[in-house]
């Protein structure tokens, strides 16, 4: 998902950048650290034990609003480039057909664990900021971005397997 960051970035500047492909954001964070990359689009949390340590620089957050965990760090947007939204989600999905009271409940139960301070304590330490949607704002939400990051895809010449 890092390379599409890129891509979008690339698109919104006009900056060319070159996309150095790795396996998986370890080797990558390594070679930035070292020197031997000079940048590269990351989640907030794989790279925040690195910021944290003074070891990699946080340039800016792709999210539309700056985050409640690095609140000095301006966004992409604010930086001056609009059009640059991006986020790294994970979302509770269910099989098609689910009856909707155990739908219902399945939202309740989630959203309660999300308000939990202690799962909220978890969550802050690992920089992920929880969005609570009922399953009729997420489904909104996915379809957006398989519009959103196709678009980039296809602009990029990124095809799938």
């Amino acid at each position: 998902f890092n390379h599409f960051g890129g891509e979008l970035f690339k698109k919104v500047t006009g900056i060319d950048l070159l996309h150095v492909p790795y396996k998986g954001g370890g080797p990558a964070i390594v070679d930035v650290i070292a020197g031997q990359v000079p940048m590269m689009f990351s989640s907030l949390t794989q790279i925040l034990p690195h910021v944290r340590s003074g070891k990699l620089e946080l340039i800016a957050i792709g999210a539309k609003e700056r985050s409640k965990i690095v609140p000095d760090v301006p966004t992409v947007i604010e930086s001056g480039y609009p059009g640059y939204e991006m986020y790294v989600w994970w979302g509770f999905v269910t099989p098609h057909g689910v009856p909707k009271p155990v739908l219902a409940r399945l939202t309740r139960e989630l959203q309660a664990i999300l308000r939990d301070p202690a799962t909220q304590k978890r969550l802050e330490l690992d920089a992920a900021q929880p969005m609570e949607l009922n399953p009729e704002q997420f489904r909104k939400f996915i379809r957006a971005e398989r519009r959103k990051w196709t678009k980039v895809a296809k602009s990029a010449g990124i095809k799938g397997e």
